[in-house]
């Protein structure tokens, strides 16, 4: 089990993963939850801590080597396909995302995956959350982005 599947294990225990795993459709219907009990902002949050982990990553990658990091950009380390198409499916991601399935209209532009656009939101939001959980450390982030590019 990696980092991430053990994240997913602590989902009735933690809050903050409850709330990476509450997708905002939840907030319609006869659901009703607070914003705040929902994945949005948690979902912003996780594509930027991605993309600072894996900047942080190559600037030691670099110095260790003895190589000036001047020019280094930040860039995100998945494409949001493969974190549906890979990474989602992996986990089985799905089975553990709290979402109002009768909401039609929050569904994605993915064609062959109807839930796509929750399971993008709750890989990025459970990025915040495990960040969050780990006293705001990157490395277990950086251990993830290792641990993905090897299921690539």
């Amino acid at each position: 089990m990696d980092i991430f599947e053990s994240y997913l294990q602590k989902k009735q225990s933690s809050n903050i993963i409850k709330r990476a795993l509450t997708d905002v459709s939840m907030k319609s219907g006869h659901y009703l939850i607070p914003k705040n009990q929902s994945n949005a902002d948690f979902e912003i949050l996780g594509a930027e801590i991605l993309k600072e982990a894996l900047y942080d990553r190559r600037i030691r990658l670099a110095m260790d080597m003895g190589v000036e990091a001047v020019n280094m950009k930040r860039e995100a380390p998945f494409a949001d396909k493969q974190l549906v198409e890979k990474i989602g499916k992996h986990y089985d991601i799905l089975k553990y995302i709290d979402y109002n399935k009768m909401n039609t209209t929050l569904l994605p532009e993915y064609k062959r995956s109807p839930c796509s656009r929750h399971i993008l939101a709750a890989v990025k939001a459970m990025i915040t959350a495990i960040y969050k959980e780990e006293n705001y450390n990157l490395s277990p982030i950086e251990n993830i982005i290792v641990e993905w590019r090897e299921l690539l």
